[in-house]
């Protein structure tokens, strides 16, 4: 999940059948990880998460484990819940027995040692029932650091009617959509076929990009860390938007802005590439174009190549400070991989979630949205793209500090105060930099 837009209020969703089409799914995902304990008084183990509709799972975990008592605290969303947990840890006290940790947060909380293996606790029984991807993020080796619980597969979101009336054709390949945004913007002086906005989403949306484009920002070998954000792929990606941004073909503007939904609601942005996450803006910001709207995949290089990109998602880890790391390791298996449970998260926040099995049946669970156009089933695009993640990919170990230096020179290099390249540039010696200070081994 991404916590920029899930700490965010969101509009009624299409999600209503979701716990009746839920029911019918096998109840095959249950965890296979007993819990190996003697009778006793129920153990109480507290959990920090920001998701709306995990307090009704956790309910429903107590009810079906008395001997287990789960408090959920809802203490803030991604930074904020961060620095509260990086604080605990390094106290010694105060730290939870489970928190909710974003993919690319996790490094930082292993290298430091605040998280348990969970490895050791049962956790590699259920890695088949997860996409290959995600379970890739948590784990080195044997180890497993946290359970997957929702990811963030890309797309590309398009008014049709917009595109129609220009005569201008989806694009399914890169070359096609700077073609397409140039087009558009002739038409029509106000028209941009995107909004590029180098600030507020920092690097994380063009390292979505740059995933797709078969790029590795970071890569771990041992205890060394290799710095990838300056490289032939990076770069290229980096010069295909900074050319568009020069070019005055995308909207400068905030990404979670009011004016963006503004410029959506008048149509004066004809597109989005983000994730499967934002599919409820639309309709919630642009009610009146109700079946203009549409999803595809994402462009690709070459044509012809099905390669997807994914930006947001999350996890379920257990802190070393956890009084039972075996319960706890139970409790976080259940509440990614069982139906009824994860129905409650789909409803409450619209998670897309890690499991083969519910990503299978995310089209029976959403069913067609007549926002889309021709009642589009737009789960069938991203069930698909999910798939298409490349599972080679690595986070950083300090990458609220790699997002904050790359919005701070893309937004120079968007004000024309330097160049792409060099934007990238020197975001590698800064996050390099900024590494070495912090005592890591890095290898460029």
């Amino acid at each position: 999940m991404n916590s920029n837009v899930r700490s965010r209020s969101r509009g009624a969703r299409r999600l209503l059948a979701a716990a009746a089409a839920l029911t019918l799914i096998s109840a095959s995902l249950a965890p296979q990880i007993a819990a190996a304990h003697p009778a006793r008084a129920a153990q109480t183990l507290i959990f920090w998460q920001w998701v709306n509709g995990a307090d009704k799972a956790v309910a429903l975990y107590n009810k079906q484990h008395p001997e287990v008592k789960i408090i959920m605290r809802n203490v803030g969303a991604g930074q904020v819940l961060y620095t509260k947990l990086q604080t605990a840890l390094k106290a010694g006290t105060g730290a939870p027995d489970l928190a909710q940790v974003e993919f690319q947060q996790l490094p930082q909380f292993i290298g430091t040692g605040g998280l348990l293996d969970l490895g050791k606790y049962g956790a590699n029984a259920v890695k088949d029932q997860f996409i290959p991807w995600t379970w890739s993020q948590v784990s080195q080796g044997s180890s497993v650091y946290a359970i997957p619980q929702d990811t963030g597969p890309m797309g590309l979101y398009y008014n049709a009617a917009t595109f129609a009336k220009y005569h201008v054709a989806v694009p399914t390949t890169w070359a096609e959509f700077a073609d397409a945004a140039a087009k558009l913007h002739a038409a029509n002086k106000n028209l941009y076929i995107l909004d590029w906005d180098p600030s507020t989403t920092g690097g994380a949306w063009l390292i979505g990009l740059i995933w797709q484009a078969g790029g590795r920002v970071f890569t771990k070998s041992g205890n060394s860390w290799k710095v990838s954000i300056d490289t032939p792929i990076s770069q290229k990606v980096a010069a295909y938007w900074g050319d568009l941004v020069n070019k005055g073909l995308l909207k400068v503007e905030s990404h979670w802005g009011a004016d963006l939904h503004s410029d959506w609601a008048k149509g004066n942005v004809a597109s989005a590439i983000t994730a499967v996450w934002q599919q409820t803006d639309f309709a919630q910001f642009a009610p009146k174009q109700a079946g203009q709207w549409a999803v595809a995949p994402l462009p690709q290089w070459n044509k012809g190549e099905h390669a997807a990109g994914n930006w947001g998602g999350s996890t379920t880890a257990v802190t070393t400070q956890s009084k039972d790391p075996q319960d706890a390791t139970k409790f976080a298996t259940w509440l990614n991989t069982n139906p009824t449970a994860y129905g409650f998260m789909i409803k409450g926040n619209g998670l897309w979630p890690a499991t083969k099995q519910l990503v299978d049946n995310m089209d029976k669970i959403q069913g067609g949205n007549p926002f889309y156009k021709g009642n589009q089933h737009v789960a069938r695009v991203f069930a698909a793209a999910e798939s298409q993640v490349n599972p080679n990919f690595d986070w950083g170990p300090q990458m609220s500090f790699t997002y904050a230096k790359w919005a701070d020179n893309f937004a120079a290099a968007t004000k024309g105060k330097m160049t792409w390249s060099a934007a990238m540039k020197k975001t590698q010696q800064q996050v390099v930099g900024f590494m070495n200070s912090q005592g890591l081994t890095v290898s460029q």
